[in-house]
C-alpha cells in the first residue's frame, strides 16, 4: 500500500490537518511532542480502512473531538495494488462513506456498497494489513 494523502477534519484533538504532500518512496515519520495527535493519524487511517462509517464501537467513538457535536471525517488516498483510490468516511455525526477508485477503471461507491468494495481490496492485496496496523507499529509506505 502505498498512501498519497491523509486528510482529517474534526477527528480528536485534530480540528484539520491535510498531509499531501506525500513522497512516492521512502519513510514517513511523524514526530512531535506527546499528546500532539501523533497516534491519532494512524489511528485514524485504521479506523478509514477497517472500520464502516455505521460503526459505533470505542474506536470510532474516540474520534469525536471533547465539546463538539460534529462528525470526525477521514479522507485517505492510496494504492493498493493496482487500485488507485480514495476513501472518505465520517464518523459519529452525519455518517457516510465514499470510496473513489480512479485506476486500473473509473468506479465510485457511497454506503455499504463503499465499504463492501474496500474490504474486498484490502482483503485481496492486502491480506495482513489489518493486523499491521493495529499494531500501531512504525510503518513503510512502499
Amino acid at each position: 500500500m502505498k498512501i498519497h494523502r491523509i486528510a482529517l477534519s474534526n477527528v480528536r484533538g485534530i480540528e484539520h490537518l491535510d498531509l499531501d504532500e506525500i513522497p512516492d518512496t521512502g519513510f514517513i515519520l511523524i514526530t512531535g511532542p506527546n499528546e500532539q495527535g501523533k497516534s491519532t493519524v494512524m489511528d485514524a487511517v485504521y479506523t478509514a480502512l477497517f472500520h464502516k462509517h455505521t460503526a459505533n464501537n470505542r474506536d470510532v467513538k474516540a474520534l469525536q473531538p471533547i465539546g463538539k457535536d460534529v462528525g470526525s471525517t477521514i479522507i485517505v488516498d492510496a494504492t493498493i495494488g493496482p487500485y488507485t483510490l480514495s476513501v472518505t468516511k465520517t464518523f459519529n455525526k452525519q455518517r457516510s462513506a465514499h470510496l473513489a477508485i480512479t485506476r486500473p477503471k473509473v468506479d465510485n461507491y457511497t454506503g455499504a456498497d463503499a465499504e463492501r468494495v474496500l474490504a474486498e481490496i484490502l482483503e485481496q492485496h492486502l491480506p495482513c494489513s489489518r493486523r499491521f496496523l493495529s499494531a500501531r507499529v512504525s510503518f513503510r509506505i512502499a
